[in-house]
C-alpha cells in the first residue's frame, strides 16, 4: 500500500482536530440547549395553576372521588390550554376532559398516591404520539397528573442536532481543503528539497540551490525552513567546491604524473628494445639508465605520498590533543638527516605546546625541510628555529620573489626555475593545509642576503610551562 504523503497526512490531521473541536462544540451547545429547554417545561409544570375545586377553607371536607371525576371528565375542568390534566382515582379509574388527548400512564404513576407528598418527573407521551413532559403528584389519596406537549421543543433540538451535523460536516470539508491548501503552500520548500535531491542524484550537478519563501536575514534568525534552506544551500556549496577540489587535484596529478610515466615507459622500451635485439647498451648508458629509473620511481613514490597526505587532509580532522612543538620538530628534523649526505640543519628549539595533531604538524615541518634542502646549495646551513609556536625554516637557496611567494602554496604549483627539479608541487600545499588546520599560518618569503625563509605558526594552548 502507498504510503501517504506529508502534506495528507497533515491534512488529515488537521482535519480530524477540527472535527473533533466541531463536535465538542455541538455537543455542548446541544446540550446545553436541550437542559435549558427542558427546565423551563420543569418549572412551567411545578408552576402550573391547577386547581381540584377553587379555593377550598381550611379543615372543610375532601370532594368525594366521583364529584371529582365528573368535574375533571368535563369540558369545564381544571386543564387550562398549554396543559393535560388528568385525575387518577385510588381505585384506578381515571378521569379527563374527552376533548383532549390524554398522555399515557404508566404503572409507576398509580404507586405516586403512596409516597406522600414527592412530586416526579418524567418524559412521556400523548396517545397521538407527541412527546410530553408529566409531572405526576399525590392529592388527597388520588394522583394528580399534569401534561405538556413537548412535541415543539423535541422538534427544535432535532433541527438543532440536523444543523450541527451538517456544520460539523461541512466544517470537516473546508477544513480538509483548507488544511491541504495551507500545508502544500507551507511544504513548498519541502517539495523543492526533494526535487533538489532527486536532481542531483539523477544528474549528479551540486549547483542547484533552493531558493526559501522565508529567507535567513543578517541579525534575524528566520524560521525553521528558512533556516533549513540555507543549511541546504551550504551544503551543496560546500559538496560543490569538495568536488571541484577533488577534480582539479586528480586533473593536475594526471598532468603531473604523466610526464615521469611517460620517462618511465621510453627508458624501459629503450631496455627491452636493446634485449630483443641482442644490442645491449654499453654499461655506463645502462647505469645511467636504471639511475634515471631509480629517481622517477622515487619520485612517482613521492608524489602518491603527498597526494595521499592531501586527501588525508580533506578528511576530518581527528581529535587534537597536547603536542610540544619542539619536539615535533626534532622529529622532522631526524628524519630529513637521513635523506642527506651530511647534516646540514643548525636547530634552536624552545619548548611550547600547541593542540593539534602530531602526526599532521610533523609531516608539516619535514615538507619544509625537504623544500630548503632541494633548493640550498650542498654547503650551506639550513636553520631551523622553534619559539611561541613559530616554526621558521631559513637556506642560503635560489630565493623567491614577491609574485613566487604569494602562489608557492598552491597546489602543483613550481616556480619556473624549480621545474627541472625533482618535487610534485604538493609539500608547501600541504604545509599549507596544516597550518589551516590548527588555526594557523603559513608564508614563505626572501631572506635578506639571499635564500628564502619559510614560516609556519601553530597557536599556544593557553600559557601552560613546559618542563
Amino acid at each position: 500500500m502507498r504510503a501517504w504523503s506529508v502534506r495528507t497526512r497533515l491534512a488529515a490531521v488537521s482535519t480530524v482536530a477540527v472535527t473533533l473541536g466541531l463536535s465538542v462544540a455541538g455537543a455542548v451547545g446541544y446540550g446545553v440547549t436541550n437542559k435549558v429547554l427542558r427546565d423551563q417545561v420543569d418549572e412551567s409544570l411545578r408552576a402550573a395553576p391547577i386547581n381540584l375545586d377553587g379555593p377550598r377553607p381550611e379543615g372543610a371536607a375532601v370532594p368525594d372521588p366521583g364529584s371529582l371525576c365528573r368535574a375533571f371528565s368535563s369540558s369545564d375542568g381544571p386543564s387550562p390550554g398549554q396543559f393535560t390534566v388528568m385525575l387518577v382515582l385510588a381505585d384506578g379509574t381515571v378521569c379527563v376532559d374527552p376533548s383532549v388527548t390524554p398522555v399515557v400512564l404508566e404503572d409507576a404513576d398509580l404507586t405516586t398516591a403512596r409516597d406522600g407528598d414527592s412530586v416526579r418527573l418524567r418524559d412521556g407521551v400523548f396517545e397521538n404520539g407527541d412527546a410530553a413532559r408529566v409531572a405526576v403528584t399525590p392529592q388527597d389519596g388520588n394522583v394528580l397528573v399534569i401534561a405538556r406537549n413537548t412535541q415543539s421543543v423535541e422538534n427544535v433540538l432535532r433541527t438543532l442536532l440536523i444543523a450541527s451535523l451538517g456544520v460539523l460536516v461541512l466544517g470537516a470539508l473546508i477544513a480538509l481543503a483548507l488544511s491541504r491548501w495551507i500545508a502544500g503552500s507551507a511544504l513548498k520548500p519541502v517539495t523543492r528539497f526533494a526535487e533538489v535531491a532527486e536532481d542531483i542524484a539523477e544528474t549528479g550537478s551540486l549547483d542547484l540551490a533552493v531558493v526559501s519563501q522565508a529567507p535567513v536575514h543578517a541579525g534575524r534568525p528566520g524560521d525553521e525552513l528558512g533556516r533549513l534552506a540555507q543549511a541546504f544551500n551550504t551544503m551543496t556549496r560546500v559538496l560543490a567546491e569538495a568536488q571541484l577540489r577533488q577534480q582539479r587535484l586528480v586533473a593536475d596529478a594526471g598532468h603531473e604524473l604523466r610526464t615521469p610515466l611517460t620517462s618511465l615507459g621510453a627508458n624501459i622500451g629503450l631496455l627491452r628494445r636493446s634485449r630483443s635485439l641482442h644490442r645491449p647498451l654499453p654499461s655506463d648508458e645502462e647505469d645511467r639508465l636504471l639511475a634515471d629509473l631509480s629517481d622517477q620511481v622515487h619520485e612517482l613514490s613521492r608524489l602518491v605520498d603527498d597526494l595521499a597526505a592531501l586527501a588525508d587532509s580533506d578528511q576530518e580532522s581527528p581529535a587534537f590533543t597536547e603536542v610540544r612543538l619542539d619536539r615535533c620538530v626534532e622529529r622532522a628534523l631526524a628524519r630529513a638527516r637521513t635523506r642527506t649526505d651530511r647534516d646540514r640543519f643548525r636547530s634552536h628549539l624552545e619548548p611550547c605546546v600547541v593542540s593539534g595533531d602530531a602526526a599532521q604538524l610533523e609531516r608539516a615541518v619535514l615538507n619544509l625541510l625537504d623544500n630548503a634542502v632541494k633548493f640550498a646549495p650542498g654547503d650551506s646551513q639550513i636553520e631551523v628555529t622553534v619559539a611561541s609556536g613559530l616554526i621558521t625554516v631559513a637556506d642560503r637557496g635560489l630565493g623567491i620573489d614577491d609574485e613566487e611567494a604569494d602562489r608557492a602554496f598552491e597546489r602543483f604549483w613550481r616556480a619556473p626555475g624549480a621545474r627541472s627539479l625533482p618535487g610534485s608541487g604538493l609539500g608547501l600545499s600541504i604545509v599549507a593545509d596544516a597550518a589551516a588546520r590548527h588555526s594557523g599560518w603559513a608564508s614563505l618569503s626572501a631572506r635578506p642576503g639571499g635564500g628564502a625563509v619559510a614560516r609556519l605558526f601553530v597557536p599556544l594552548q593557553g600559557d601552560e610551562q613546559v618542563d
